[in-house]
């Protein structure tokens, strides 16, 4: 057992992303609330945010150890290479995850522990196991992916209010459309281990595309609404609108080619949109 595999274990890059949605957050809730910033508490929620992540990361590995090992694109994992055995990954998983709900739990606030406990139980034991028998595994995996932003503001304030929720709703919609071109681009591979991820029954279709088009303008819809709430100054939503505008463009343009290189050109603007917001509503408040 080498460092490195524990790294792919955790699959710390894509948990760090996970983790800086939360981190953005925590900075918007005590901004707009003009609560002092808590060094505690912030270091808290990024290990904590961080332990938790790299547990359910761990055990959708672990659970889906078989199907790993069919798909090109996971054949190299450490459980699937046998560098880390069943026994070792499922104790290293229950002993972060453990660490990380106690460090959420008094570091900032309980209700923040109970989300974040919550947050890896959906993802690793619900959705995980959705994906070999219903489309509808995005919704729920949309779920715990949209509670680290809530999370983030929830540790801020230890509460929930109508700005905690517009951040789950908005990133929660956001992952329609991120995590569908994924799904295109990774199609061919799902369908080895009858992963079911797309948002038609008729796979890489022009139906399909113009769902992801659909979502694609809600998105950017929604993305526009903290400035009719007044938490986004007017510059933040023309920055925001243009991010919006180049996503739509791409989703379109999804439509037109229906090919995997526009798929993750989708992607990457999903990935530039996504931050562009919160970093609006952070400096709309900070300035």
């Amino acid at each position: 057992m080498q460092v490195k595999d524990i790294i792919a274990l955790f699959k710390v890059r894509l948990s760090l992303t996970v983790v800086f949605s939360s981190m953005i957050t925590y900075f918007i809730a005590i901004l707009i609330k003009d609560l002092p910033f808590d060094l505690s508490c912030f270091i808290s929620l990024s290990i904590g945010g961080s332990l938790i992540t790299f547990s359910a990361n761990a055990f959708n590995q672990i659970l889906e150890k078989e199907q790993d090992g069919i798909m090109k694109r996971t054949q190299n994992r450490p459980l699937v290479q046998n560098k880390l055995s069943i026994t070792q990954a499922f104790f290293i998983a229950t002993f972060i995850g453990v660490i990380g709900f106690v460090t959420l739990y008094f570091g900032t606030f309980p209700i923040v522990g109970v989300f974040g406990l919550a947050s890896l139980i959906l993802y690793a034991f619900i959705y995980t196991p959705s994906k070999r028998f219903t489309s509808f595994c995005v919704f729920i995996g949309a779920i715990p992916g949209a509670l680290p932003p809530l999370i983030g503001y929830m540790a801020g304030t230890g509460e929930i209010d109508s700005i905690g929720i517009y951040l789950f709703v908005f990133q929660f919609i956001w992952q329609f459309p991120h995590f569908w071109a994924i799904a295109w681009m990774l199609d061919e591979d799902y369908k080895k281990v009858e992963y079911k991820m797309l948002p038609s029954k008729t796979g890489k279709s022009k139906i399909s595309a113009l769902i992801i088009l659909i979502y694609t303008v809600f998105t950017v819809i929604i993305g526009a609404v903290p400035y009719t709430a007044h938490i986004m100054n007017i510059w933040g939503l023309i920055v925001v609108t243009i991010a919006g505008l180049y996503f739509v463009y791409m989703s379109f343009l999804l439509l037109q080619k229906m090919n995997d290189t526009q798929a993750k050109k989708l992607m990457f603007a999903s990935l530039i949109y996504m931050p562009i917001v919160y970093l609006m509503i952070l400096f709309s408040n900070l300035l």
